[in-house]
């Protein structure tokens, strides 16, 4: 993840931060979803890989853009996790904050 420089954590949920990140080279703000992985346990956690083949099955669109990375997983005695990073364009509002807006401006037009 040499590539970004992290700025500050912008949401958190039970497996997963999302992160505002800056990509060095370009300077273009990203969102990394930053998901840890169990590698010798588990893996990949099966929310995580529902949520890629959605957004594989979204990527014709323009609005979706989605790289993926994982952290190079190097085995110890103390740790065998790695990280997942699903790197989004970073959008200053939320889904949810939107469609929230947009419904009660809805309902009181009414």
């Amino acid at each position: 993840m040499d590539k970004y420089e992290k700025m500050e954590k912008v949401g958190e949920g039970t497996y997963m931060k999302v992160y505002k990140a800056k990509e060095i080279k370009t300077g273009k703000l990203v969102a990394l979803k930053k998901t840890k992985l169990d590698m010798v346990y588990e893996g990949i956690p099966s929310n995580t890989l529902r949520e890629i083949s959605l957004l594989q099955m979204l990527s014709k669109s323009d609005y979706v853009v989605c790289l993926l990375a994982v952290e190079p997983f190097v085995p110890s005695p103390e740790s065998h996790k790695s990280n997942l990073y699903l790197v989004f364009e970073y959008l200053d509002n939320d889904l949810r904050k939107f469609i929230n807006s947009h419904r009660e401006a809805n309902v009181s037009a009414l």
